[in-house]
């Protein structure tokens, strides 16, 4: 009995010297509370990385830096059911990696990070991160939303088709609103017509994204049935000539 007051009470002052230094007051008295019992999981080494990521993510959001902490716990429970301490730590620092990018990509995918370790292990997770940063060096929007649509399309096309969408998408990245509705659309349209006709359909489309991001999104939701009635090659000539439109009017050629 004394010795668990004493083991306490080691434990929360060394958690509020860890935390003293980013919060105070209620705040801090709460994150304490909050953190003590990740202690026993991951030890002190496995909370200085947690609380390393969430203080980085602080200059992104201090809010959501507060909520990731508290929220630590139940995350963290829910991680060790795919392995140790090691595991945890080991997201944490891929999460903080990628935070250098883009803090907000960083957040979605510790969020996902029991889903996706479920669906392709830890070492399927390693190679996700890792592509989510290296698409977030170019473009931290592309790789938010491509992070949102993968454990679907990891279902359908595995690793290697996520990766390919990747690559697609930084090469016919022109127009945002062309690239948010290509990444929404892309599960149903590999479900629709394979992953082959759906990337020459993405390049087709998005050469009408240099002149108006709304025909080429038209044109995407457009391309599956249009290759169906008429085949790709008609496809193309509808493209080259909504193109040529769109240079003069977009809203002509979107319609």
């Amino acid at each position: 009995m004394v010795w668990n007051s004493i083991k306490k009470a080691h434990g929360v002052k060394k958690i509020r010297k860890l935390l003293g230094e980013y919060y105070e007051g209620e705040v801090l008295e709460k994150l304490v509370s909050e953190l003590y019992p990740l202690l026993d999981r991951v030890g002190y080494e496995g909370l200085e990385r947690v609380v390393s990521l969430c203080t980085q993510l602080d200059r992104y959001s201090g809010r959501t830096a507060v909520t990731l902490l508290e929220e630590s716990q139940e995350l963290i429970d829910r991680l060790l059911t795919y392995g140790d301490k090691d595991l945890v730590m080991n997201v944490y620092g891929l999460c903080s990696q990628l935070a250098r990018y883009s803090e907000g990509t960083a957040i979605r995918l510790l969020g996902q990070s029991p889903e996706l370790i479920d669906r392709v292990g830890y070492a399927g997770f390693e190679k996700i991160a890792g592509l989510s940063s290296q698409v977030a060096r170019e473009d931290s929007f592309v790789a938010a939303k491509l992070l949102g649509i993968s454990p679907g399309l990891i279902d359908r096309v595995g690793y290697e088709g996520l990766e390919k969408v990747a690559c697609l998408c930084s090469r016919i990245a022109k127009d945002r609103r062309f690239i948010a509705a290509l990444l929404e659309m892309t599960p149903r349209l590999i479900d629709r017509v394979g992953y082959d006709v759906f990337e020459k359909v993405a390049c087709l489309c998005s050469q009408a994204a240099g002149y108006s991001g709304r025909t080429a999104v038209r044109l995407l939701e457009l391309g599956p049935e249009l290759i169906e009635r008429v085949g790709y090659d008609a496809l193309e000539k509808v493209v080259t000539l909504c193109s040529q439109i769109a240079r003069e009017d977009s809203f002509v050629a979107a319609r």
